[in-house]
């Protein structure tokens, strides 16, 4: 299969670097904008080649023997901002260019974001709390694999490590071991899965140092972005193939068994045509141990938790592949055509009924994507297929989640004068799923359609008020209207205010409507509160059985938000940049995570108890929590003394309130009541650079599922290094856990400790 999936892609790679062979020069002058002379000493190089040079002392600069084609010139100097263009190589030719360096100041707050509404804008006068990281954020920290690892020292972020590469991101409140509260994107395109809607983080398919950025937006979103963007949404965006030309080979290893490889060949076509192909893989051992005991267990957990079977491979793998063409017929429009695919293995996951272990998953996509000035339409397929049953280790069942995604969506922006920005949209989905009978009785075959509309209104050059509303429905859910409204007051450019109103949804997952497992060992039953019991004859309660109700459907409601915040972003010196945001959310008609005695349809005076065909079962089910209110803080602060050195710091608070909750359900927010988080890079110079991060976690109660104890307080160090020695070639160090705190973030989770890796990039 390996064999398979890397042919087509070196067939490629092989045909794309027959065209010709003759080579030609560029060269030119690198003049300084202060002094008005040549700058000495820049670096000048071939974006993604081996072809490189720097000035000398009168700025002059030559690249000789180059092969014919297109490239992107890229001129670099510590201190400066660093100039890109594209320019051609003709056969026998010289190509001049000549360029004046500008100073790179540090321009505080002059970020641009554009997940909050759609459209560019600086992220100090975004309607949202958002966090942004850029390319270079992520690169440093970029080794060791794991995407949501970047984030975790953002403000407000909540994230739990499981496994490897099992990870639950949430922020404000109410994580859990599956948790969706967040809508992950890629490119737009969703990474939930279709059965459980959590995210397989070992599934992507391109290496992280090859990710634009990423903007976490926290809060409510539904009104832009539909069901599931209940708590925030991440917005990942990938480099494009003219961002990244020429030929990459990256080897890593580390503790743990870590071993990685990626390989990129990204090239031009025509004036109209790019296009890059990615293949690459990793090999770790898991984090996990088996519990078929309970002397074998990490730390101290209840009965329920022995498992029937024990780990089946001590190795977590992936290999993916993936290609990509943008045909740019003019500067305002693009078409985008890619596709790919994940082979996953040995990946440990905690659910509601234990840890499931996947045997081989594969996970092939397509994304056809064309945008047209302020016009864009997208399609997008995500499927998922068990090679290998999945493994239930606590009941020794095999499970399936083959499952296909379909996704249409197209949106168009207006602009009336200077005051007046009106977005609408709309979006189909289509979903199917089938566990082959083993988390399922039936296949699914559902979809759902959702239209929205914003509108931003500059009252004047210090107000600008922003409304939006959404219409979601279809079989997943009934018709939810989520709305939006947001007030932005600039008293200057430096310091801006916001508060914004938002109402958002979660449409309960296929387990919580349908699941339908017969532990084949314990008297135990994990039913959807939709699913058709097999064998069911009556229900018990005090005084003994009674007839089963004929019609026990009972339809879960959707889970909602109601939002208030008020946030202040403000910059001092153009050296200080702080941000608050404070929240207000109620909370309603939570599903509680599968437990005994929530679910009235299974419950005659609060006994979870039923007599079956073959024996007496205590059913376990979901059902509606009630409400909760919830309301904390964010302080987020970014220091930059110098244009070499960064300082980060942010403190979080979180408090909550049970109004109602379902009788038998442990209601926690499964998140600390503050934590605090540090970071400080310095760029030694332009071959090196360094950063360090600190996250401090005090203890907290968890409850989820067939888990709950106690979370005991952590404090974890991580640092990543980096070394140019050539021109071409890079060396970096990311470790994890510096100081190998063996320590757990969720119950049911591993044990996590120390993962150092060492990596070796070369470009040619």
């Amino acid at each position: 299969m390996k064999k398979i999936l890397c042919l087509p892609f070196l067939i490629l790679f092989i045909t794309a670097n027959l065209f010709s062979q003759e080579s030609g020069t560029v060269k030119g002058v690198v003049i300084d904008s202060e002094t008005k002379s040549g700058a000495p000493n820049v670096t000048v190089q071939l974006k993604g080649t081996s072809y490189g040079s720097a000035t000398d002392v009168d700025g002059n600069y030559l690249i000789s023997n180059i092969p014919a084609g297109k490239y992107i010139l890229v001129v670099s100097s510590v201190g400066s901002k660093t100039i890109e263009q594209l320019i051609n190589i003709n056969p026998n030719e010289s190509t001049i260019f000549t360029c004046t360096l500008k100073s790179d100041a540090v321009q505080v707050g002059e970020v641009t974001v554009l997940g909050v509404s759609l459209r560019p804008e600086r992220i100090t006068e975004a309607p949202a709390a958002v966090s942004v990281l850029e390319a270079e954020d992520i690169a440093r920290y970029a080794a060791h694999g794991q995407l949501p690892k970047l984030l975790e020292t953002q403000p407000g972020v909540d994230l739990v490590q499981s496994g490897l590469f099992d990870f639950n991101i949430n922020t404000r409140g109410f994580n859990s071991s599956l948790n969706r509260r967040v809508l992950i994107l890629v490119d737009g395109r969703d990474l939930g899965t279709a059965f459980l809607g959590a995210t397989e983080w070992s599934g992507l398919t391109a290496p992280l140092e090859e990710l634009g950025r990423i903007e976490f937006v926290r809060g409510p979103g539904s009104a832009l972005y539909g069901a599931n963007a209940y708590n925030g949404v991440m917005n990942i965006t990938s480099l494009t193939p003219k961002e990244l030309l020429g030929n990459n080979v990256s080897v890593a290893i580390g503790e743990m068994g870590a071993k990685r490889f990626d390989f990129r060949h990204a090239n031009i076509l025509t004036d109209e045509i790019s296009y890059k192909i990615n293949i690459g893989s990793f090999e770790g051992l898991t984090l996990s141990k088996s519990r078929d005991s309970a002397k074998y267990f990490e730390y101290k957990l209840s009965d329920l938790n022995v498992e029937l079977i024990q780990i089946l491979t001590n190795k977590v793998t992936a290999q993916y592949g993936t290609i990509r063409v943008d045909y740019e017929p003019s500067d305002e429009s693009r078409l985008t055509v890619e596709g790919g695919t994940s082979i996953n293995e040995g990946e440990l996951i905690v659910t509601g009924i234990g840890r499931v272990q996947v045997q081989q998953a594969s996970k092939p996509w397509g994304r056809l994507n064309y945008s047209m000035g302020n016009f864009n339409v997208m399609f997008y397929s995500n499927n998922r297929f068990n090679d290998k049953p999945e493994k239930s280790l606590s009941t020794g069942l095999d499970l399936f989640q083959d499952a296909t995604v379909n996704h249409f969506e197209m949106q168009k922006s207006f602009t009336f004068g200077e005051d007046l920005f009106f977005v609408i949209g709309g979006s189909r989905r289509t979903i199917q799923i089938d566990t082959k009978g083993s988390l399922m009785n039936k296949k699914i075959d559902d979809q759902s359609i959702g239209t929205f509309g914003q509108i931003e209104w500059k009252v004047n050059n210090q107000f600008k008020v922003v409304a939006a509303t959404r219409l979601d429905w279809g079989d997943v859910h009934p018709a939810q209207i989520s709305p939006k409204i947001a007030v932005v007051y600039s008293h200057s450019k430096a310091h801006n205010f916001r508060a914004t109103y938002n109402e958002a949804f979660q449409a309960p997952n296929y387990a919580e409507k349908y699941l339908n497992v017969k532990h084949p060992t314990k008297q135990l039953y994990y039913l959807g509160n939709m699913a058709e019991p097999d064998g069911i004859v009556s229900l018990k309660d005090q005084t003994g059985p009674i007839p089963y109700p004929q019609k026990p459907n009972i339809e879960l409601p959707v889970e909602k938000i109601k939002g208030f915040e008020i946030g202040y972003s403000g910059i001092y010196d153009n050296q200080l940049f702080i941000t608050f945001d404070s929240y207000y959310n109620v909370m309603s008609d939570f599903v509680t995570d599968l437990a005994p005695g929530v679910n009235p349809r299974f419950v005659v005076d609060g006994v979870a108890e039923a007599y079956f065909t073959d024996k007496r079962r205590t059913i376990w089910s979901y059902g509606s929590a009630g409400e909760v209110n919830e309301w904390g803080f964010e302080v987020g602060l970014n220091y930059f003394p110098s244009k070499e050195l960064k300082l980060e710091a942010n403190y979080s608070s979180f408090n909550f309130e049970i109004l109602e909750k379902a009788k038998g359900d442990f209601l926690l927010p499964n998140t600390p009541k503050w934590r605090a988080n540090f970071g400080v890079s310095y760029i030694f110079s332009k071959d090196v650079d360094a950063g360090l991060r600190v996250k401090h976690v005090p203890g907290y109660e968890w409850a989820a599922g067939i888990y709950n104890g106690e979370i005991e307080t952590y404090t974890l160090i991580d640092l990543a290094a980096s070394y140019n020695f050539a021109d071409n070639t890079k060396f970096g160090i990311n470790v994890a856990n510096l100081f190998n705190k063996k320590h757990y973030q969720i119950l049911g989770g591993s044990v996590l400790q120390r993962r150092a890796l060492a990596t070796l990039s070369y470009n040619f």
